[in-house]
């Protein structure tokens, strides 16, 4: 499944311009590149990896599931972030997906945490 790299929401492709890095184009952003990728915020901190994505009812991505734990200062725990609030970032190469959200620290640890 393709996701669609259209942010909408709260962010955008400009909001997270990186050197060395340009907007992933849909066909290079799968399920296959996103499992286990890093999720950053809008300073560049690591806020975890995706471990799982979650799926409408036509095989798009809607959210993904982040383990944030240590982001967070907490033990391990998972949050959905939804796709709406994701930037996706292809480097220059083409080998390294990057997922960005404008979501602020306050406003992932308000997330619910997810179950697996």
């Amino acid at each position: 499944a393709a996701v669609d790299t259209a942010a909408g929401g709260n962010v955008t492709a400009e909001d997270f311009e990186r050197e060395g890095f340009v907007r992933a184009e849909p066909e290079a952003v799968t399920v296959d590149t996103l499992a286990g990728a890093s999720v950053y915020d809008q300073t560049d901190e690591r806020i975890g990896e995706i471990v799982e994505l979650m799926l409408d009812d036509n095989g798009n991505v809607q959210s993904i599931i982040v383990e944030a734990g240590a982001y967070l200062g907490l033990g391990q725990r998972t949050v959905a972030i939804d796709i709406q609030n994701l930037v996706f970032l292809r480097s220059e190469a083409g080998e390294e997906i990057r997922v960005f959200t404008g979501l602020t620290r306050g406003q992932i640890e308000s997330l619910p945490a997810h179950d697996l």
